[in-house]
């Protein structure tokens, strides 16, 4: 189906997954829905399934999706036969990979069958979670880069990190015309959530190592002694969810603090919070972080988070501190605090998604 329109550049886009939760897939999307698609469309390759996921709004927008089987290292050559059959019958000039491990078996074949145009983009300066697993990809990713043409990174930190120099920096855009701050919204949400009149602490994202959740529980736990009309919000899924829930039960915070599912409408999540608490081991962009403060809440981020990400109303707060010196760091910042839009302030500096889409739009037509 590719190439029909001769006026119109096909991008391959390579992601583990099309989950609709996902921070990689969130913003090929939002790329999607703003590019302007009579000049660049989008097709996508991915290998595990998920749900929710975003397929039904890919195809809205005329995007092709195809899965491969998921690599193994016990029978890499059913992949590597998967990856060659695929470019034997799809012809692309440009492929955008956002995953690093598997680049080195993706890319020769993908320039063996005339792929001109090999993207890759780092949304992470760190390509694992756990120490050996980080240090594999390390090394599975060096494999690939004499393939690379062109870089990718979603902030300097991780350009630096895997790139090291000669890298295009994109950020990743919101649309911040519905991630503002709306009073009517928020009552609505608070009373469909059943928190009305109580004091909320948000985080939005996966169950996983990276962002550092059980730390969190821990950090409410200490402001919830101090104030016991406190909630913790936590939305997402993944992993290690379980296992949260179950910390958050030992501390008898069960009553206190609630979970809720990946959903469509995480714009007006954000109106019920108070705040914002991110205190993520490490972070490309943290783009949640980003729409919480167009949504005009205070935010309190890790040093694990670049300082591109820190616009309005956010505290860095350092990960050696203990839980308690975060709770008295919060609990001391949002007294006071008078919440007012500040949609127009990450427009400014640079995270609007029209913004963004036109850059990754012009990208491709340059290539």
């Amino acid at each position: 189906m590719e190439e029909k329109n001769k006026n119109t550049i096909r991008i391959l886009h390579i992601s583990d997954c099309l989950y609709l939760g996902g921070g990689v897939s969130s913003v090929i999307l939002n790329w999607h829905k703003n590019i302007d698609r009579s000049k660049v469309q989008f097709d996508y390759l991915y290998f595990k399934d998920s749900y929710p996921t975003i397929d039904g709004e890919i195809k809205k927008l005329g995007g092709n999706i195809y899965k491969l089987p998921y690599p193994s290292f016990k029978k890499p050559w059913i992949f590597i036969k998967a990856v060659r059959d695929f470019f034997k019958t799809h012809q692309y000039s440009i492929i955008h990979s956002h995953i690093e491990s598997f680049s080195f078996i993706f890319f020769p074949i993908a320039k063996f069958y005339g792929v001109k145009n090999i993207v890759q983009h780092t949304h992470n300066p760190r390509l694992g979670e756990k120490f050996l697993e980080n240090l594999r990809n390390r090394f599975l990713f060096f494999l690939s880069k004499p393939f690379i043409t062109k870089k990718i990174a979603c902030s300097d930190s991780s350009g630096k990190k895997n790139f090291g120099n000669n890298y295009t920096i994109i950020n990743n855009g919101i649309d911040t015309t519905i991630f503002k701050f709306n009073s009517n919204v928020r009552n609505e949400i608070r009373k469909e959530l059943n928190i009305e009149n109580r004091f909320v602490i948000g985080n939005i994202g996966r169950f996983a190592i990276q962002k550092n959740l059980s730390f969190l529980v821990n950090i409410f736990s200490e402001i919830h002694k101090q104030n016991k009309n406190s909630v913790l919000l936590l939305v997402g899924d993944g992993p290690l969810k379980n296992e949260i829930k179950k910390q958050v039960y030992n501390l008898n915070l069960t009553k206190y603090v609630v979970f809720l599912e990946v959903r469509k409408d995480i714009e007006k999540i954000y109106q019920a919070m108070d705040c914002f608490v991110f205190p993520s081991l490490f972070e490309g962009m943290g783009i949640v972080a980003i729409e919480a403060q167009s949504c005009g809440l205070p935010c309190f981020l890790s040093n694990g988070v670049p300082q591109e990400t820190m616009i309005c109303n956010t505290t860095k707060i350092l990960l050696s501190k203990s839980a308690k010196e975060w709770a008295n760091i919060i609990v001391d910042k949002i007294k006071n605090f008078e919440r007012k839009d500040c949609s127009k302030f990450v427009e400014k500096a640079g995270f609007d998604i029209k913004y963004t889409a036109k850059k990754i739009e012009d990208f491709y037509l340059k290539l």
